[in-house]
This record gives structure tokens, C-alpha cells and sequence, in this order.
């Protein structure tokens, strides 16, 4: 409603529980070490992101 804005759909959240899904995943793979979403930072950053936290950046 933010500056009388109307929609004529309904808004959906692009958002989602992902606990079961990650579950099932290390139940058949349980050596998983890293999970991400690339979508919102781009693949660039979240590659940047696993290299700092994963201690190999030069």
C-alpha cells in the first residue's frame, strides 16, 4: 500500500522453508559443507564469500 500503490494479484513471497529439503540432502549426502542462494548476491559474491570464510583467499 506504500504510496497508494495497488495490485490487482495476489503478492507471493519468493521465499521458502528449505529445513526438509536440506534433511533429505545430508541423509543422503552427509559430507555437505556449504549451502548457498546466489540468486540475490549473484554468483560472484557468494563464490567470494565460501573463499573468505573457507580461508583460501589470497
Amino acid at each position: 500500500m506504500r504510496e497508494n500503490f495497488t495490485f490487482h494479484t495476489t503478492i507471493q513471497s519468493n521465499t521458502a522453508a528449505l529445513h526438509g529439503l536440506v534433511a533429505s540432502m545430508i541423509e543422503v549426502v552427509s559430507t555437505i559443507h556449504v549451502l548457498r542462494d546466489p540468486t540475490h548476491g549473484g554468483l560472484a559474491t557468494t563464490l567470494n564469500e565460501i573463499a573468505h570464510q573457507s580461508d583460501v583467499w589470497v
